[in-house]
């Protein structure tokens, strides 16, 4: 008996040790990251933000009305408004606010989070209210705002100042209010969380690109979208902090701005580009190494200064494109040892979507070279979809075309093929459905899938390309030289225009030589394109008329 009561005293002895080593590991983890700046349950500044957007054609000129309260004995804020939204590139919202100072770089992690306990708009699908992060308080500034809608819950971002429309992750649900609120700021990125009543833990929705270096103005951000309805945003808790790693140092705010490019930009490589000729759209070899945009850049593209009919006026430089994109990671651009070429590498990293080009463009070929590398995961879904045509407005969702590399069952087998994919609105975050044998629109001729193992021995580390035409409502589909797919659209909602992109979803993929060519159309020209319909019908006299009096359609 003796040695077993010396047996129980051993077995407590371990357990209250292992129960000391994770206490002091967690103690550990904790002092490895201190608070520099918290604001909490305090007063706040109210601003009524308020910019006419050429986009919003039912926008109110006289702006938004509120009235902002709060009782911090209780910790309760109301946020009264009629403002229309924080959408396009000028917001019209109704903002409660507060100033941090986010001054170390991408060390920082700036936390804001609250409690929305009712949310009272009604009259529009889109109302909004929720919290913000802000580069600055002009209209058309920076910004991730997560919140809810009547019947959604969602964020949206605009990821530079006056940079067009911002984009949305959204979940359609039933809300159980009180719903919790929280925005993370980290590394270039905002992760958005939600926990509505009931839910054990937050839910992550999405991340939204916010690189910034300086002030960030972080609160609550509310309005309707209906001048008529005046609407309540209730909270309770405001909780708005900088944590930093012990030992970082503040950074000079004229410095980097969590840009993946350096000032003096990479090394030349010894090959140059080959000289872009005028029906190249775009052509992206990454040798500039960077996705961004200049600092002297105004406009989606750089752009330059050339005479046309006596005039100045601005054109594209097509052969160093911007894109959009929202990779948790940085974009990885690699320079090869020989340092005659540069590609974009993105080694399993989820969802990580890149866009660039004119939403405006009609009919085109868009060609790239792929390849796939032994760096993939076996047990995960190694997705790349390339898009073509795509438009993404906050109030139609996305819109596109897309071909797809991905697993699918065809018969008896699993087997990695290329599909052709089909988007028309909804989540942004969703891979678009694929088309099936069965739908109506496909013609004769046409095929679904084609098979093409590009996991196989033989196909990694091998460089393919793939070449894409859009034109009228046909998506013509080659692989290395040869078709294999072709979609003829007949849908009323067919796009017909669109820029293009390409998604990695867990693949390692490397992705190079990227180049837009306008396909000219004799007939409808992109006027068939844009009312997607008259295809290979001549172009109406009266819009060749308007079109001499410097109209367009």
């Amino acid at each position: 008996m003796p040695n077993v009561k010396k047996n129980y005293i051993l077995i407590a002895a371990s357990i209250l040790l292992c129960i000391a080593v994770v206490l002091s590991l967690s103690i550990g983890a904790n002092a490895e990251e201190k608070i520099v700046q918290q604001v909490k349950d305090t007063s706040l500044k109210c601003v009524q933000i308020h910019g006419i957007d050429k986009d919003k054609a039912n926008a109110w000129e006289n702006g938004p009305n509120c009235s902002y309260s709060e009782n911090l004995d209780e910790k309760n804020y109301k946020l009264v408004t009629n403002a229309f939204n924080p959408w396009f590139t000028q917001d019209s919202v109704s903002f409660a606010y507060t100033e941090m100072s986010y001054v170390y770089g991408e060390e920082g992690r700036l936390v804001l989070e609250t409690q929305l306990n009712s949310w009272n708009a009604t009259a529009s699908v889109e109302a909004c209210a929720g919290i913000m992060f802000r580069s600055s308080l002009n209209p058309g500034a920076m910004n991730v705002m997560m919140h809810c809608r009547p019947s959604r819950i969602m964020f949206t971002y605009r990821a530079a100042d006056n940079s067009g429309s911002a984009k949305s992750r959204m979940i359609t649900t039933t809300i159980r209010y009180p719903v919790k609120l929280k925005m993370e700021l980290y590394e270039g990125y905002v992760s958005c969380y939600y926990q509505q009543s009931g839910d054990a833990d937050y839910i992550r929705v999405g991340d939204a690109p916010f690189s910034i270096s300086g002030t960030v103005y972080a609160g609550f951000a509310a309005g309707t979208q209906a001048e008529s309805e005046y609407a309540t945003a209730d909270y309770t808790g405001f909780n708005c902090y900088l944590a930093v790693p012990e030992g970082a140092k503040p950074v000079d705010p004229s410095g980097s701005s969590g840009s993946s490019s350096s000032s003096s930009g990479p090394e030349p490589l010894e090959v140059e580009d080959p000289e872009v000729y005028d029906n190249v759209l775009l052509r992206e070899t990454f040798s500039d190494g960077t996705l961004e945009a200049p600092e002297e850049n105004d406009g989606i593209f750089e752009t330059k200064n050339v005479e046309e009919n006596g005039k100045l006026v601005k054109k594209q430089i097509v052969s160093n494109p911007v894109w959009t994109y929202n990779a948790k990671n940085k974009p990885n651009i690699v320079t090869n040892e020989q340092k005659t070429n540069r590609y974009l590498y993105d080694k399993r990293t989820s969802n990580a979507y890149y866009f660039a080009g004119d939403q405006h463009w009609a009919d085109y070929t868009m060609s790239l070279d792929f390849t796939f590398t032994e760096d993939y995961t076996e047990d995960m879904k190694n997705e790349f979809y390339v898009y073509v045509r795509s438009t993404d407005i906050e109030q139609y969702g996305v819109h596109n075309y897309a071909v797809a590399f991905h697993k699918k069952r065809l018969g008896s087998r699993n087997v990695n093929c290329l599909s052709i994919a089909r988007r028309t609105g909804g989540n942004y975050a969703q891979i678009p459905t694929d088309v099936t044998s069965n739908n109506p629109t496909l013609a004769e001729g046409d095929v679904v899938d084609y098979e093409f193992d590009y996991l196989a021995e033989e196909n990694i580390n091998v460089t393919h390309n793939l070449k894409i035409t859009a034109f009228d409502n046909v998506i013509t589909v080659y692989l290395d030289g040869v078709q294999c797919l072709r979609y003829t659209d007949i849908a009323t909602e067919v796009k017909g225009f669109g820029n293009i992109g390409f998604m990695s979803n867990n693949a390692a993929v490397r992705v190079d030589n990227i180049e837009v060519v306008k396909e000219e159309d004799l007939l409808g020209g992109d006027y068939d394109n844009k009312i997607c319909g008259n295809w290979d019908m001549p172009i109406p006299d009266i819009i060749g008329y308007f079109d001499e009096k410097g109209y367009t359609y």
